[in-house]
């Protein structure tokens, strides 16, 4: 049915929640856009340890700690859950998007890079193509402008979202 209240906004206390968002995953590093090798260490506000990599190249992301569920595990991996109003659910969603925006652009990305056909670089050996070149051929092939279209698509979103 819900609970009363919303805990993002806390606006209009008397009405419902009526969405349980659920925010879960394998926390990855943000600047090199990988998850941490296992068994590597990470300090309680989500970084690395400085021994291993310099202090403005190790923020991982991770649930927010100041939540009251960041304590919940599930397979092993934490999570938190909010009761949201339904207009708070939507731009959850959108922020979420947003904030591993990168993240998803780079797995894209890989994934078009491992079906390019390299043998259409004339007289090129796959060590010797360059990065101009991989990304004439994502051009070529329309990728790039797919991509930035999502990325419009969802930053339009974003807009009419907020402005609701």
């Amino acid at each position: 049915m819900g609970t009363p209240g919303c805990d993002a906004c806390h606006f209009h206390s008397n009405r419902t929640a009526t969405f349980c968002v659920t925010l879960s995953g394998t926390p990855y590093k943000r600047t090199i856009l990988t998850p941490p090798r296992p068994g590597e260490p990470v300090t309680e506000d989500g970084a690395e340890s400085d021994e291993e990599v310099g202090a403005s190249q190790s923020e991982v992301v991770t649930i927010d700690d100041d939540s009251d569920e960041a304590d919940n595990e599930s397979d092993g991996q934490p999570y938190a859950e909010y009761n949201l109003g339904r207009t708070c659910q939507m731009r959850s969603e959108i922020c979420h998007e947003l904030h591993h925006y990168l993240y998803n652009l780079a797995h894209a990305v890989e994934i078009h890079l491992e079906t390019l056909d390299y043998e259409s670089i004339e007289g090129k050996y796959r060590e010797e193509v360059t990065p101009d070149d991989l990304v004439d051929m994502l051009d070529t092939q329309g990728d790039i402008d797919r991509l930035f279209q999502q990325f419009k698509d969802t930053i339009s979103r974003a807009k009419s979202g907020f402005t609701s």
